[in-house]
This record gives structure tokens, sequence and C-alpha cells, in this order.
């Protein structure tokens, strides 16, 4: 009976701590029927906490409180959390500055999306748009770059975001180059083209965001992968950031004979991220993945059903989407799917948990369109092209309808064209993800 009190108690308090580092406008500040504010969770040993209560101090051990604090999905909430007490602040930060604690925490949690950018045909300003519900971060941060130091800002273009950065590319001719900024923070770095590639044909080149070597990311331990193509040849280079002050160099990396050629062998577009890792989608049914560590290429084991072969359209491609989501059951980690959409049809793939990094088909349909539409298309081509916490997007390439799917009930929900696809020309979208802390001092 003593240990189901202090469960009830541990899911009361843990309610209330999430209810109190809501953002301000979904706070919730009173029981139902009651006029009396909710009770903080209680904190021991000084350090401001006001509404501390000895009995429920009593039954709130510091290994308890550690889980309630691993339970709070956002990364701000967990910072209020620890800003609030010295308590709660030694109970992230540990002996080690909350390494472990932060590290555990970013393991349990799927990404916090913030929004998307939208990269458009031709020239065309940046492009945000918020998540909904808007994210616990100001959308403004995001959408409004203007201070970079960029001469033109029309000469940008966002070509991919990780960990709370963004990558984007200056076409300006006279002093081409890329751009690393971190928007919450307003920090960014240029980067100049690699000294010895300036011949190269800068507009056939791919670019990638990547963690540190050490396997985190922030504005001052990021990599940058380049592939691009001089003289018919296909090259690669990683630019490696060193310290805050702009330190970095680039490198070039030894490939063999035809390893490019085939990682080009029918166009690309970025699928998403897992573990680091990077995945990137072809058209021709097949997904590769570039290790964050070795920074080598592979192709990954999808048992797919679809067949190339059976396309009844030249113009029909395949695109993929890696979609995060919770666990199955309270405890587990965050559970990585891939999502495969080839003409109207769809594939969703599990990763396994067992060690092994297998990817397994969980489902496999047709999508119905006519469901939504009078008179569909007989040849109506549709791809993913967004993807949310359990959930993903699908867009008709022809009627531009949009539609939002739950991973877990695989139902299709009608969604405005605006919010996704708010011009013809959408060609790609890029996720922004809110970065967990990488440190907490005590």
């Amino acid at each position: 009976m003593q240990m189901q009190n202090v469960l009830d108690a541990v899911a009361r308090e843990n309610e209330h701590t999430v209810q109190a580092f809501s953002p301000p406008d979904s706070r919730i500040t009173r029981k139902r029927g009651s006029d009396q504010p909710h009770p903080r969770l209680p904190c021991s040993g000084g350090g401001g906490c006001a509404h501390g209560n000895k009995m429920a101090n009593d039954v709130l051990p510091d290994d308890v409180l550690h889980l309630i604090l691993l339970r709070l999905d956002s990364p701000l909430w967990l910072i209020r959390a620890a800003s609030a007490c010295k308590r709660w602040r030694r109970a992230v930060a540990g002996d080690d500055g909350g390494a472990s604690f932060l590290r555990l925490a970013r393991s349990l949690h799927p990404p916090a999306i913030a929004g998307r950018y939208h990269k458009i045909f031709g020239p065309s300003p940046i492009d945000f748009v918020p998540s909904s519900p808007p994210p616990h971060a100001k959308p403004s941060r995001f959408s409004s770059l203007g201070f970079l130091a960029v001469a033109d800002m029309s000469e940008l273009t966002v070509v991919d975001c990780n960990g709370g950065l963004v990558l984007l590319v200056d076409y300006n001719p006279h002093a081409p180059g890329f751009v690393v900024c971190d928007p919450l923070t307003r920090r960014h770095r240029v980067i100049g083209v690699p000294p010895k590639e300036r011949g190269a044909d800068y507009f056939l080149s791919y670019l990638f965001l990547l963690h540190g070597e050490d396997g985190d990311i922030s504005i001052s331990n990021f990599r940058v992968f380049y592939r691009f193509t001089r003289h018919s040849f296909r090259r690669a280079c990683v630019y490696v950031s060193t310290a805050d002050d702009g330190g970095g160099e680039w490198r070039s990396l030894w490939r063999r004979p035809g390893d490019l050629n085939k990682d080009y062998s029918r166009g690309q577009h970025l699928a998403g991220r897992v573990d680091g890792s990077l995945y990137i989608g072809l058209v021709n049914c097949s997904i590769l993945v570039l290790d964050n560590a070795s920074l080598e290429f592979s192709e990954v084991d999808l048992p797919t059903r679809i067949s190339v072969e059976k396309s009844f359209d030249i113009i029909a491609s395949s695109s993929f989407r890696v979609v995060h989501g919770v666990g199955d059951h309270p405890g587990l980690p965050p559970m990585s799917r891939i999502v495969h959409v080839r003409n109207r049809e769809l594939e969703v793939f599990r990763r396994e948990h067992d060690g092994s990094g297998k990817w397994v088909l969980e489902h496999s349909s047709v999508i119905p369109l006519s469901t939504y539409v009078d008179t569909p298309l007989q040849f109506e081509i549709v791809d993913v092209i967004a993807d949310g916490t359990g959930y993903f997007i699908l867009a008709t390439r022809v009627r531009r309808l949009c539609f939002s799917v739950d991973l877990k009930t695989m139902k299709l929900t009608a969604v405005p064209r605006l919010t996704y696809c708010e011009t013809e020309t959408l060609e790609e979208t890029f996720t922004v993800t809110l970065p967990w802390p990488m440190f907490m001092r005590a």
C-alpha cells in the first residue's frame, strides 16, 4: 500500500510538473472545481521553491524525481525545470554536467519539431512554416534570418537542417559559399567553397549538415558533407568545424572508383536521420544511408513489395521520409520508421530495437484517393513531402491535395493545401527540430 501511495503521488506530481512548465498560453493554473492553483513539484534542500511540502518530499525520493524530469517531452521544459531550484538542477546536472542525463533524455523522446523550411524551385525568399500546434520556441526566431552577415539574402537557399542548425547555400556568383546558423542563439558561421575545388560545377552539388566528430552538434561543432562534380568526375569532401571563433578546415574524402557514381545513380532527396546517420532516398525504390562516423554510403535493406518494373508512368518515382514517434509502450525509446511512396502505393518500415538495426515491413496499402475526390485521375502521383512526430504528409502532384496520415491508425485526414503546398513549385521540405542541451552546470 505504501508503494502504491508513492506511485500515485508521483503520477500527480508528474502531471503538475508538465503543466507548470508548459508554454504560458497552454498552462492550466487551477484545479477543476477549485480556486486554488496547482501545487508545484516539491523541492528540498533550498533553492527558492516556495511550494515545498515535507510530506510530499518524504514520498518523492531523488531517483523518482529523476524519472519525472526524464519524461518532460520538450528540451525547453527541461531547461525551465532545471532553472526552478537547486534540487531540480542537481537532479539534471549530476556529477558530469548533465551529460549522461541529457544523453538519456534525448534517447527517450522523439525530436521536438519547431516547423519546416520550404525549398522552392527558382529564386524565392526563405519560407518557414511553424508546426501545429506552435512550437515552444518563437516561430519568428526561425522565419527571420536577418542576423546573417550576407549582402543579398535573396541568394540564400536552405539545403538542410540538423540539431537546431540550418545549412544554407549562398549562390552569389562573386562569393559563393555556405552558411551554417543557429536561429535560437542568432549565431552563424560563413564557410567558403573548398579552395582547391573552385572549378566545381556548383549547381550540381549536394550538401548535408552532419554532427561533429564526437557525435554532438552545435554552432561550434558540426560538419558539412559536400559532394560535387568537377571536370565530369564526382568528388566528395567534408568541412569540420573546430572552434567557436570560426576555426575549421576542408578535408578531401577518398572513394573507390565508381562509389560516387553509384551514389548519384538515379537522383536523390533527403529522407531524414536515424541515430545521427543520414538517409537519402533514390527515385528507384531504394534508399542510401550515410554513416555519421565513417562517412561511408551503404544501401539500406528494405523488404519492399513495390516493383519498379510495374510502374505505369515514366515520371513515376519513389519518395521516402523518416518519421519518428513515441515508443510502443511507456519507457521504451522512440520508434523510427521509413515511409515509402511510389505512385499511389504506400509502405511503412519499422526499425527493430533488438540491436540488429533491421528494417521490417509494417504496413502496405494503396492510397485511397477515390475517397477524397469525385473523379480521381487514372495516373495520379503521390509523394510523401513532410513528417511530424507520429505522422507524415502526402501530397498529390497534379491536384496538389494534402493529407496527414497517423502512423498508428494509418487514417488519412485532408489538410489545407497552403499548410504544406503553398506553391505549385514546392521542391522539398526540411524539418527543424529543437536541440536538447549538451550539458548543464550544477
